[in-house]
């Protein structure tokens, strides 16, 4: 079974070379964690079945909580526009700064603040730094990472998730795993045009998609969502159902075993042939 996670191709020094087009080309079968995966393994000479296979996540722990407490904790109120991953300015969170400094210039019917919860000191004094300069460091709250299990409680103290990535030569978002936990949480999420993000939320229904790097656009998506209480409520009940259809580990299970089943039966045929 070949796997792919790329989504750019990118040319790797030998033997690497030599041993994915031999892994590629001799598989049975053949998983891609996105459309652009695919494609790349068909552009690599693949002759084999591809089975998209997503990410997957835990139902039970990803799920809408009580985070009142939680949220008084941290000094939350008001419209909570959140990011939870790494900082690193693939990421966009620069952008998400921006977007939100920008949201004074609209008169918003709450107040709003932004949490950005990751690791990575470099980006976190350009954050700091940034927010000072255009005079929203006030409404800003930066967390450290967190441990994978406390992260549905920390997606409950958004009511938005953002994940604003930005694409380079040589990386593009590969899946955007975020995205699904935030909408297993019932919180609406905004994602850039970056890689596979705009195909998760479509798929799933489950928020706005901008253009990546507009950070105008950006601002506007976020407005949209702070001003209409109905849609972010329709988004995250749309968005919930999806993921648990689609990302539960007993679906992503039964598409491995489909996935393996198939390799076997070919990989038997083959055997039996050569014979």
């Amino acid at each position: 079974v070949a796997k792919m996670e790329e989504n750019i191709d990118r040319r790797w020094p030998l033997p690497l070379a030599l041993i994915e087009r031999y892994v590629i080309q001799s598989a049975h079968t053949a998983i891609a964690y996105s459309e652009d995966s695919k494609k790349l393994l068909l552009q690599k000479g693949c002759r084999a079945p591809i089975f998209y296979v997503p990410h997957c996540l835990d139902e039970d722990l990803y799920r809408r909580i009580d985070s009142l407490e939680k949220r008084r904790s941290l000094g939350l109120n008001g419209l909570v526009i959140g990011y939870i991953g790494r900082l690193d300015e693939r990421k966009g969170v620069l952008d998400l700064v921006r977007a939100f400094a920008k949201l004074k210039e609209i008169e918003l019917p709450c107040k709003c603040q932004l949490f950005i919860v990751g690791n990575g000191d470099y980006l976190r004094e350009r954050i700091l730094s940034l927010a000072k300069q255009l005079n929203c460091e006030d409404h800003i709250v930066l967390h450290r990472g967190v441990p994978h299990r406390e992260v549905p409680i920390y997606f409950n103290c958004m009511d938005i998730s953002v994940l604003p990535s930005l694409t380079t030569a040589t990386w593009a978002e590969q899946f955007g795993r975020t995205l699904i936990e935030s909408m297993a949480c019932e919180v609406p999420v905004i994602g850039s045009s970056s890689g596979e993000i705009p195909n998760i939320i479509k798929k799933n229904c489950g928020g706005l998609v901008f253009q990546e790097g507009c950070v105008d656009e950006l601002r506007d998506k976020i407005v949209q969502l702070a001003m209409n209480s109905d849609l972010r409520q329709r988004l995250a009940s749309t968005g919930r159902a999806a993921v648990v259809s689609k990302y539960s580990y007993r679906h992503v299970a039964g598409i491995y075993y489909t996935v393996l089943r198939e390799a076997l039966r070919s990989g038997n045929n083959e055997h039996s042939y050569s014979d």
